[in-house]
């Protein structure tokens, strides 16, 4: 089945659209996305360069991807990291312009973590093929303002500290979390994924931060929004726990 790059932007909730924070319509686009449009200035004559790139959020949702360093943005990086990324979220809606897409204005530079190479990694399982080469590297977008467009009457600038979020106690435990809910809830991890009308298959958890899991069957991605804010482990726990139920449940 062909990559479905978001769930339902909100499970199971029930709030207008219109009550929840721009910030907060801001973060969720950007953890259930993969895929952007990377624009960096070009070194020779200051043009703007567009090109699409696979990314992964962060703990605290900013971006992070892997570039070549024979690629033209690369190359543009090198001489000035100011950039911008665009994330498309307007697949579903009948009308192409009233879906929301989301700008972020930053700078991206090289990192060098090995956390972040394995979020990738799960959240793009074909990025292994080419993580150990020598001319592939991470990238991570540092962004200070977003553009957030939600649809017809919902434009807003946003303060990027006002849309990343991050619990450093989850993020300490997340892969153990993973690794325990793979090995010793898988059943859960299916049932996360059948209430939600997905076949059965080999499921598994492939990420956790404050606002959600992921979760993947081969090429398959699945993303889960929860309705309370996960801090620590201990929220997760019990977060997850109630998901579970409410999925056996139907």
């Amino acid at each position: 089945m062909a990559r479905r790059w978001h769930d339902l932007p909100y499970s199971g909730t029930g709030q207008n659209m219109q009550d929840i924070p721009s910030s907060l319509h801001a973060r969720h686009l950007i953890r259930r996305s993969g895929k952007a449009c990377l624009a960096t200035i070009d070194r020779n004559d200051g043009a703007p360069y567009a090109s699409l790139v696979l990314f992964a959020p962060l703990a605290d949702a900013s971006p992070v991807m892997m570039l070549s360093d024979l690629a033209e943005h690369t190359r543009n990086i090198r001489d000035c990291s100011t950039c911008s990324l665009m994330i498309d979220g307007t697949e579903g809606p009948a009308e192409t312009m009233a879906g929301m897409r989301l700008t972020l204005q930053g700078h991206i530079s090289k990192i060098e973590n090995t956390d972040a190479r394995q979020r990738l990694i799960r959240r793009h399982p074909e990025t292994a093929v080419y993580a150990g080469f020598s001319d592939f590297n991470l990238y991570q977008i540092r962004p200070h303002r977003m553009h957030l467009i939600g649809g017809f009457g919902m434009i807003d600038w946003l303060d990027a500290g006002d849309v990343l979020a991050s619990a450093p106690e989850l993020d300490d435990a997340a892969g153990e979390i993973i690794d325990h809910m793979n090995t010793d809830h898988a059943e859960a991890v299916s049932a996360y994924a059948r209430a939600r009308g997905r076949d059965d298959g080999n499921w598994r958890m492939t990420g956790i931060d404050t606002d959600g899991i992921d979760l993947h069957n081969g090429g398959e991605y699945l993303r889960l929004q929860t309705e309370e804010r996960m801090m620590t482990p201990g929220d997760a726990r019990r977060v997850l726990a109630a998901l579970a139920k409410s999925s056996r449940q139907g």
